[in-house]
């Protein structure tokens, strides 16, 4: 909120807040790594961004999917 305060101050129009956890739950990440593939050239960094695809979260000490 403070943050939002000071774009107002500095007479941004929007302030936006987003939450993308669910996002990547729920898009296809074969067609996501299509589209990425088409602007990224460099495998090294899709191989990275795969892998945090498929990476779990720990959660109290204990990884899940």
């Amino acid at each position: 909120m403070t943050q939002a305060k000071r774009y107002i101050a500095e007479e941004y129009e929007w302030v936006v807040d987003m939450d993308l956890e669910k996002f990547f739950d729920q898009v296809n990440h074969d067609i996501l790594m299509g589209r990425l593939a088409k602007r990224i050239e460099d495998k090294r960094v899709l191989r990275v961004i795969r892998r945090y695809l498929q990476a779990g979260i720990m959660v109290n000490g204990v990884v899940q999917e």
